[in-house]
């Protein structure tokens, strides 16, 4: 009843009575804090968070769930986060907080028995407060992370904090993604309160103007100062979600129907080639991911993506690639692909079909490669080529890309250092030629013999000319 929201109406509206309920004294609250007695757990939290092993075939029977403290703990595991329902930044008897999912997570980075992160999330988003610091917590580049919707929705906060994962995955066509947006709402009972014979008097200090004044304003039928402070919120959403997706986000035209940043909610179909989303998995897909993105990065060299790379691709050709959004395979996941048995379906696997058509650089693999297909390079941004040199590094290729700008200057760069290795090579030719200056050692070149000859020497005065004259005169004896 206090905080901003960042939430699919919808949701928000179907609990609306559920409130009212509450706040009327009406809503059987003793029923919410019952648990079932077969289900009591000793750590509340072991139920949305736990470990499973990333080196079992998960199609093939159920995993073993492991708490973070369990001694039996299997080396290379991934930490599960079960996210769904409202987000809240403090947990309550019916829901588990942003701080509590934080604390999971961090339990999760320090353990080295854990390689990686998933996510599964189905959730209308929920309060904004909390939710940037869950989205921080799930950006630490320690660890990989992978975020999948679970089978459900991923809107508003949820796809706020799902930003800071490294890859996000539907589970469904079904699942929906989006409502990038903020909003309040609030009840005017003013009416209510004065057919019931009820005056609510507000006085404030003198020094207190502006206490309070966008919501006081917003009653009085003026919302302007209470719109400045959504637009403030919604510009943070709009970083965050360009920051955690980067060169894949492929918004529509400001204001269209597919402008993402316009609170929109799209299927998963949709969302994937807007770039809100990186293809279609499951829970089985997501561990492979994280195990994939874990060997890549242990692979990796130390230097960072902006460090010189051992080769330069200056332009990369793709022959007849897969369109973005293709929905017969599933984008970004690599080879990893779920398996019928995984599915649930008994469709064969395409994944070997799909690969035999990938090109080396297939566009369902490097979505940040396939961002700049047709982009002139004097527009390609540092940061689309550091998200490209990331996938390229996370595919195994041994290869790395840099702008033309840089290309040209590096060229340039190396035309002055010839010339300057030519001028120092002439330098020391000339200096072996002449010789080393009179010092300590001597000169390498003999001197000739001097002589001082007073020939044809004139005077600079009379009174010179008249010693001069008197010396001579004293040497022949007059």
């Amino acid at each position: 009843m206090r905080g901003t929201w960042l939430i699919e109406p919808t949701y928000a509206e179907a609990h609306i009575p559920y409130i009212n309920s509450y706040l009327a004294g009406n809503l059987p609250t003793k029923q919410l804090l019952e648990e079932d007695d077969d289900d009591q757990e000793a750590d509340p939290l072991a139920k949305i968070g736990f470990a499973l092993s990333a080196t079992t075939d998960t199609g093939s029977a159920p995993q073993t769930r492991y708490s973070l403290d369990d001694p039996e703990l299997p080396d290379n595991s991934v930490f599960v986060l079960d996210i769904r329902g409202a987000i809240f930044k403090e947990s309550t008897c019916c829901s588990v907080g942003t701080e509590d999912y934080c604390k999971l997570l961090d339990q999760a980075y320090a353990n080295e028995k854990i390689i990686g992160i998933v996510c599964l999330i189905d959730s209308p988003g929920g309060q904004l407060s909390g939710t940037p610091t869950l989205y921080d917590a799930l950006r630490n580049p320690a660890k990989p992370t992978v975020s999948v919707i679970n089978e459900g929705l991923m809107a508003s906060a949820a796809y706020w904090l799902a930003c800071g994962s490294d890859d996000i995955y539907a589970t469904q066509k079904s699942d929906q993604v989006g409502s990038i947006g903020v909003f309040v709402q609030f009840e005017d009972r003013t009416k209510e309160r004065e057919l019931k014979g009820i005056k609510l008097i507000s006085v404030y200090s003198d020094r207190s103007g502006q206490k309070n004044k966008p919501f006081r304003d917003a009653l009085a039928g003026d919302d302007t100062l209470l719109r400045e402070d959504l637009n403030q919120a919604a510009d943070l959403f709009r970083e965050a979600v360009e920051q955690g997706r980067g060169a894949r986000l492929k918004n529509g035209k400001k204001g269209s129907a597919d402008d993402v940043f316009e609170g929109g909610l799209f299927y998963a179909s949709k969302a994937l080639q807007l770039g809100l989303i990186d293809g279609f998995g499951n829970l089985s897909t997501a561990i492979e991911r994280v195990s994939q993105l874990h060997n890549a990065k242990k692979s990796q060299a130390p230097a960072s993506a902006s460090a010189v790379r051992s080769e330069v691709v200056t332009s990369i050709s793709v022959e007849n690639p897969a369109p973005v959004g293709a929905e017969t395979a599933a984008p970004a996941l690599g080879d990893i692909q779920p398996t019928p048995a995984q599915t649930g379906s008994g469709t064969p696997d395409q994944s070997s079909t799909q690969n035999q058509n990938d090109p080396m650089f297939g566009f369902t693999k490097l979505p940040a490669l396939a961002a700049v297909k047709g982009v002139a390079a004097a527009d390609i941004t540092a940061a689309q080529i550091d998200a490209i040199n990331a996938e390229l590094t996370a595919e195994g290729y041994n290869i790395g890309v840099v702008s033309q700008a840089d290309f040209t200057a590096a060229q340039t760069l190396q035309t002055q250092l010839t010339t300057a290795n030519t001028t120092i090579t002439t330098q020391q030719a000339e200096i072996e030629r002449l010789g080393k200056q009179p010092g300590t050692m001597g000169s390498t070149v003999p001197k000739a013999e001097e002589s001082i000859s007073s020939a044809g020497e004139t005077a600079l005065s009379e009174t010179d000319q008249m010693l001069k004259d008197l010396k001579q005169g004293m040497a022949g004896g007059k």
